[in-house]
């Protein structure tokens, strides 16, 4: 009876050793986001991307003076 009695007390022991230990590992804290997970600065929109300044009517496009009726 005693035999089983201290079989039985050295298994609560390591039974409450084991969850202890497995407590400690889910506690330990998230690690901190990477800086470098940010969108980078150069995602934004190229500034040479508006519509180019030659992109107008030309000036000689209008119709010819001597088209007036006669």
């Amino acid at each position: 009876m005693k035999k089983l009695l201290a079989l039985m007390a050295v298994v609560v022991i390591a039974a409450t050793v084991f969850v202890a230990g497995c407590q400690k590992k889910e506690e330990a804290p998230a690690p901190a986001p990477a800086v470098d997970n940010a969108a980078p600065a150069d995602n934004a929109a190229p500034a040479d991307n508006a519509a180019p300044a030659d992109n107008a009517a030309p000036a000689d496009n209008a119709a010819p003076a001597d088209n007036a009726a006669k």
